[in-house]
């Protein structure tokens, strides 16, 4: 089914709304379910893909079009023929590369988003903790969030319509 509606709305949200698009591969599974030839079931699944994520690009995420049913199978019958047309090998090395472009990014992350964490609790306490009116700097406080959210969001329209 590749992506429903649902599915794409919270793809999207995860991968732009939340900034995880770096941490993201597609892995499209069970290729061998469809009839066809493969290059061209790849190039109609790459074409559902891209109109599903517009106005994003596919182009800013890893893809691997796999059949873990045939890798399984082929281990287990020691299989070279189903070995190879589950793609795994592909998957494997894309999988290797991803981890190794990222690795050094992801060791940042989470403490990044820990110490973003701090600085938001500190200042619900000071907000909480001032003579002013703490309802106001809340939603003064969510606002700025939501601005820079979508001002995020803005840049990466303007750099997908410019790719």
């Amino acid at each position: 089914m590749l992506f429903d509606s649902v599915t794409v709305e919270n793809f999207k949200k995860l991968a732009y709304d939340k900034g995880y698009r770096w941490k993201m591969m597609l892995v499209i599974n069970k290729m061998s379910d469809e009839a066809g030839e493969e290059e061209e079931k790849i190039a109609n699944y790459r074409y559902s893909l891209t109109e599903a994520l517009k106005p994003f690009s596919l182009d800013e995420f890893p893809v691997c079009f796999i059949d873990a049913k045939d890798y399984c199978d082929g281990i287990d019958e020691n299989d070279d023929f189903l070995l190879e047309i589950s793609r795994f090998e592909t998957f494997i090395a894309a999988l290797n590369t991803f981890i190794e472009s990222r690795g050094s990014l992801a060791k940042f992350d989470t403490p990044v988003r820990i110490a973003l964490k701090f600085v938001e609790d500190a200042q619900l306490i000071f907000i909480s903790n001032s003579t002013g009116n703490a309802t106001f700097f809340e939603v003064a406080n969510r606002l700025s969030r939501t601005i820079r959210k979508e001002r995020d969001r803005l840049r990466t329209k303007v750099k997908g319509i410019s790719l």
